[in-house]
Protein backbone atom coordinates (compact mmCIF):
# COMPACT_ATOMS: atom_id res chain seq x y z
CA UNK A 1 0.00 0.00 0.00
CA UNK A 2 1.87 3.47 -0.96
CA UNK A 3 2.03 6.07 1.50
CA UNK A 4 1.92 8.78 -0.66
CA UNK A 5 -1.58 10.44 -0.11
CA UNK A 6 -1.21 13.20 2.40
CA UNK A 7 -5.25 13.50 3.15
CA UNK A 8 -6.68 9.83 2.28
CA UNK A 9 -7.09 8.55 -1.02
CA UNK A 10 -9.51 10.63 -2.21
CA UNK A 11 -8.58 13.79 -1.35
CA UNK A 12 -10.32 16.54 1.30
CA UNK A 13 -13.58 15.93 2.13
CA UNK A 14 -16.43 18.53 0.77
CA UNK A 15 -17.97 18.99 3.87
CA UNK A 16 -18.18 22.74 5.28
CA UNK A 17 -15.60 23.49 7.87
CA UNK A 18 -16.70 24.46 11.57
CA UNK A 19 -15.26 27.76 12.16
CA UNK A 20 -14.48 26.98 15.49
CA UNK A 21 -12.56 23.59 15.61
CA UNK A 22 -11.63 23.33 11.72
CA UNK A 23 -12.84 19.71 11.62
CA UNK A 24 -15.57 18.35 8.51
CA UNK A 25 -19.39 19.41 9.78
CA UNK A 26 -22.22 17.54 9.11
CA UNK A 27 -24.76 19.65 10.79
CA UNK A 28 -26.53 22.12 8.23
CA UNK A 29 -26.05 25.01 10.65
CA UNK A 30 -22.25 24.89 9.66
CA UNK A 31 -21.22 24.40 13.61
CA UNK A 32 -20.69 21.57 15.55
CA UNK A 33 -23.36 21.59 18.86
CA UNK A 34 -20.57 21.63 20.94
CA UNK A 35 -18.42 24.29 19.65
CA UNK A 36 -21.44 26.53 19.35
CA UNK A 37 -21.92 26.10 23.20
CA UNK A 38 -18.76 26.90 23.93
CA UNK A 39 -18.74 29.56 21.79
CA UNK A 40 -22.19 30.91 23.85
CA UNK A 41 -20.63 30.61 27.16
CA UNK A 42 -17.40 32.49 26.61
CA UNK A 43 -19.04 35.40 25.28
CA UNK A 44 -19.40 38.00 28.51
CA UNK A 45 -22.55 39.36 28.53
CA UNK A 46 -22.14 43.54 28.20
CA UNK A 47 -23.64 45.16 31.89
CA UNK A 48 -27.53 45.91 31.82
CA UNK A 49 -27.70 49.41 32.46
CA UNK A 50 -30.19 50.15 35.65
CA UNK A 51 -33.03 52.37 35.76
CA UNK A 52 -31.10 55.73 35.79
CA UNK A 53 -28.62 54.64 33.12
CA UNK A 54 -25.29 53.10 33.84
CA UNK A 55 -23.93 52.90 37.67
CA UNK A 56 -20.69 55.82 37.96
CA UNK A 57 -18.18 54.60 38.80
CA UNK A 58 -17.25 56.64 42.38
CA UNK A 59 -13.69 56.26 43.63
CA UNK A 60 -13.42 56.41 47.73
CA UNK A 61 -12.71 59.79 49.55
CA UNK A 62 -9.50 60.56 51.36
CA UNK A 63 -11.78 60.68 54.58
CA UNK A 64 -13.60 57.50 54.32
CA UNK A 65 -10.50 55.31 55.74
CA UNK A 66 -10.74 57.55 59.21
Amino acid sequence: MSTNYPSGPFGESPRKRCPICDKPVYSSAGVHPQCAVKQIESVVPPPVPGPDGPMPVVAPSADSDK
